[in-house]
């Protein structure tokens, strides 16, 4: 699994398939396989949010605008970078309380995956909603560790 990032949004437009398709990113935590003696990381499993494992957080306070004309993605400063958290502190579980009301993307780094945008209402719970899936069949599997570990919250 590649670094997993998930960002916190403030949202101006909500789309007819009520997903964001205007907002900032205010916010952004990056999950990543921590490695041993310069080796290649090992594939993870499943990332818990809430509990410690083979990978690190980080997390950073930025100001990204984002808008999705004709459902192409385009950040409004032009630079169209992966974006992951450059913070320098590392944590063994995600910094991040999810809160109510507001909007999160998920952001895989996968090309086959992009992410999904999640939404915790007023009573707490969260909902989610797929942003692409390339893959004729089915969901991939980061798709399901991340709705196990949302789950889990």
């Amino acid at each position: 699994m590649d670094p997993l990032t998930i960002e916190r949004l403030k949202v101006d437009s909500i789309g007819k398939e009520n997903r964001p398709t205007k907002y900032t990113i205010e916010y952004v935590t990056t999950c990543s396989i921590k490695q041993k003696d310069g080796q290649a990381p090992v594939a993870l499993k499943e990332v818990k949010l809430n509990e410690p494992g083979n990978y690190s957080w980080s997390e950073e306070n930025v100001h990204i605008s984002v808008v999705h004309p004709d459902g192409i993605s385009k950040r409004i400063d032009s630079a169209q970078r992966v974006i992951l958290s450059m913070g320098r502190e590392n944590f063994d579980i995600c910094p991040l309380n999810f809160e109510k009301e507001t909007w999160y993307f998920i952001n895989f780094q996968d090309p086959v995956f992009i992410g999904v945008y999640v939404y915790v209402d007023k009573m707490d719970t969260l909902h989610q909603y797929v942003k692409a899936v390339y893959r004729a069949v089915g969901v991939s599997s980061r798709a399901k560790l991340m709705a196990r570990a949302l789950a889990a919250r």
